[in-house]
């Protein structure tokens, strides 16, 4: 379980001299010091860390990819069923059905669980990498989202912190999850979780976006068309590209058609 506590989280740490500033979008710079004001404000008040996620379009929900485009209801337990059926020994032996749910979304399965960062850069990185004509950055209060939700405003660890597995609440349906939106700060236990420092919130009703109930426990911030070179070099400038984000040959491969122009 993670409670709030009031402690120092940097949220990225980049050198941003006075001429690097000058040439940056003046609206970037302010969007960077309007988040950045927001943070210390929660920071102030014992909330940390907070939970960021970038989306290429400032119209899209917060919805997990579950509860888009109206999958065949029973979609779930085929798919997990499908997952440990082929995936055999590829999954761990160790690994609960939490575990597995985090995986199958890591390998982008659709799921329940809808991905946020740690990190202000992971979700910049996110939000202009699938950038749609105007992008979001959101931040979400995990602590009083799972106040509202299930009366405690702990995050919590899937593993140790549930009475049932993932299996029993959402595969099998022998038991009731209590809540409808669950923030979690799973263990890191793959190489691009722990790069993007993720965190997840669980949604018990996966057709319901995240703002339709907990409006007032996010903000949302706007990056336009504009701001893009300035949004990218920021991200230089912070060490962040694909294979910082994806620290794998996959992301290697993507870094290095990019820094040459390649393209197919």
């Amino acid at each position: 379980i993670l409670f709030p506590s009031f402690r120092c989280h940097n949220q990225w740490q980049v050198n941003l001299t006075l001429p690097t500033l000058k040439k940056m979008n003046k609206n970037f710079v302010r969007l960077l010091t309007d988040v950045q004001t927001h943070i210390d404000t929660m920071k102030s008040k014992g909330v940390s860390p907070l939970f960021f996620r970038g989306q290429g379009s400032n119209v899209w929900p917060l919805t997990c990819t579950l509860g888009r485009n109206n999958l065949h209801k029973d979609i779930e337990s085929i798919l997990y069923y499908d997952f440990i059926s082929h995936a055999g020994n590829l999954i761990p032996t160790n690994y609960s059905s939490w575990d597995i749910l985090l995986l199958m979304r890591h390998h982008g399965l659709p799921t329940r669980i809808l991905d946020w960062s740690e990190n202000f850069t992971t979700a910049l990185f996110f939000a202009i990498k699938d950038f749609k004509g105007k992008a979001t950055i959101w931040i979400l209060n995990p602590f009083s989202v799972n106040k509202k939700s299930i009366s405690d405003e702990a995050i919590l660890n899937p593993n140790s912190d549930f009475t049932h597995s993932y299996f029993e609440f959402f595969i099998e349906n022998s038991v009731e999850i209590k809540g409808d939106i669950v923030a979690l700060y799973p263990p890191k236990n793959n190489n691009r979780l722990f790069a993007q420092k993720g965190v997840f919130t669980l949604h018990v009703n996966e057709k319901d976006p995240i703002e339709s109930g907990y409006r007032r426990h996010l903000r949302k911030f706007e990056i336009t068309e504009e701001m893009l070179d300035s949004a990218k070099n920021f991200l230089s400038l912070s060490g962040v590209n694909e294979f910082t984000m994806f620290p794998d040959l996959d992301g290697l491969e993507r870094l290095l058609k990019e820094q040459h122009n390649l393209t197919g």
